[in-house]
């Protein structure tokens, strides 16, 4: 296959790796076709052709067991959802039409097996943490208000509701009214109905997309295929969130009424779980540095692993822990180090056991009392950098490479002074350290802090009762 092209390597290299998925050949440009006069041979253009016809071809298997729906998800949804990230806002409203009508005519067969179901909402969870904090709250609420249930999970998943085990592509061959997603998933706005509710996992979800970025443009591309293209209603945690998704919304001639500043569910449970710690149990907190990135072997690397290790021989202790879904995939990559770690007494890995290593006899949330017990966090791009400080009034240092810094719009960063240290090396770390240790400077932190919070965060502590109110509100 030949490809000719003046997009990026990276567009190339996914436009390539799908066009072989299809068995594609032949030559091709590959440009927006936004932008394109003749779409003759436009590459996007056939991928379309292509997935388009396997889908209105293929047919899954569904197997229904009481409330357990079970559908087989096929080679080509996987594609299908691979083609939509990279590519669906370079698409003309042609190709759109092509792929809403072979969605339909691959969800037909299904929607005949399942229209005896009467279910208003789709549930779709982020399943990192066990007690689904992003939806269990919002849920429950809903299902007060009257509206029927069903979740969409690719795993097992204990419920007295409804369950599509499945893509959450299949959730649109259910009469559903609307859909609540709080995940990174591939769920995309096609069709008008069901209404698409999407609040994101991660707290900085929206600014983390001015990270990595070179030009203005480049993010504002992105928030537009990341969060606007996703769904019909963006629930918004911040008021830095809701300003890059107006301007964005500005930019591409989007309805602003699209926007929801709702607050944040899962930080509401931390910030409870947090002020319901008590000293008299737990004892005096803000003795330890609190290591807990998205990946832990980037903090055990030769020069960072050497500041550990002084910080430990100083006597400050240490609680690190990792990303619940990547710390069992990091293992063995950091097996030899963290061994060498655990030989300090004032060193505790923290994997799930804090309340044991802490001696600590009631059960207390493992993230709620790490924070409790630090004084600072040391974290990469990791959305803890933000809950950290929001929920402990504690600052975060964040060690990002400069690349990774980002762009600036509107004075709005991915990150900020009130309440982050950005960090870019070893040394760089040591000196925030001495910073911290001044004795006016973390009381100085806690007050930026919590002028930050309740300047910035809607609804803290009702914002799932905003949203279920909020979604009765939109579908009647």
């Amino acid at each position: 296959m030949k490809i000719s092209t003046n997009m990026s390597k990276d567009h190339l290299d996914n436009a390539t790796k799908i066009a072989t998925s299809l068995n594609l050949s032949g030559e091709y440009i590959l440009q927006a076709q936004l932008e394109a006069d003749n779409l003759d041979d436009d590459l996007l253009s056939a991928l379309v052709d292509k997935i388009s016809l396997r889908l209105s071809l293929e047919i899954p298997n569904i197997n229904i067991n009481n409330k357990e729906i079970i559908i087989e998800t096929l080679e080509i949804i996987r594609i299908y959802n691979e083609f939509c990230g990279y590519f669906l806002c370079y698409l003309n409203e042609d190709s759109i039409c092509r792929l809403e009508n072979a969605v339909c005519a691959h969800l037909e067969n299904i929607k005949k097996k399942v229209d005896f179901l009467k279910i208003d909402i789709g549930i779709v969870p982020s399943l990192i943490h066990k007690t689904c904090k992003h939806t269990s709250e919002v849920v429950s609420k809903l299902k007060k208000l009257g509206f029927s249930i069903i979740y969409c999970v690719e795993t097992e998943f204990c419920t007295s509701d409804y369950v599509l085990r499945s893509d959450c592509l299949y959730l649109y061959a259910f009469n559903l009214r609307g859909i609540f997603s709080s995940g990174n998933l591939r769920l995309y706005r096609l069709k008008e109905y069901p209404k698409i509710f999407y609040v994101n996992h991660v707290f900085n979800s929206i600014l983390k997309q001015l990270c990595w970025k070179k030009e203005e443009k480049y993010a504002y591309n992105s928030i537009l295929q990341n969060r606007l293209l996703r769904s019909h209603y963006s629930l918004c945690h911040s008021k830095s969130e809701a300003r890059l998704l107006e301007l964005s919304c500005e930019r591409y001639d989007i309805d602003k009424g699209c926007i929801i500043k709702s607050g944040y569910p899962s930080f509401d449970v931390s910030y409870r779980a947090y002020g319901a710690i008590s000293p008299t149990i737990c004892g005096g907190g803000g003795d330890y540095l609190l290591i807990a990135p998205s990946y832990i072997s980037k903090f055990l690397e030769d020069s960072i692993f050497s500041v550990i290790l002084e910080f430990l021989n100083s006597g400050i202790p240490i609680i690190m822990r990792g990303h619940p879904k990547l710390v069992e995939m990091e293992k063995q990559k950091i097996l030899k180090k963290l061994l060498r770690l655990q030989k300090y007494d004032n060193f505790i890995f923290d994997n799930g056991n804090l309340c044991e290593a802490l001696k600590i006899k009631e059960k207390i949330d493992s993230l709620s009392l790490a924070m409790y017990k630090s004084f600072a966090l040391l974290c990469d791009s990791s959305s803890l950098s933000y809950t950290y400080p929001l929920v402990s009034l504690k600052p975060a240092i964040v060690l990002l490479s400069k690349a990774e810094v980002g762009v600036t719009i509107d004075n709005i960063s991915a990150y900020n002074k009130q309440m982050h240290i950005i960090v870019h090396n070893a040394d760089d770390i040591k000196n925030s350290l001495k910073l911290l240790q001044q004795e006016s400077a973390l009381e100085n932190y806690a007050k930026k802090i919590e002028k930050y919070r309740v300047e910035e965060i809607y609804n803290i502590g009702d914002s799932s009762e905003f949203i279920s109110l909020k979604i009765k509100e939109i579908l009647g």
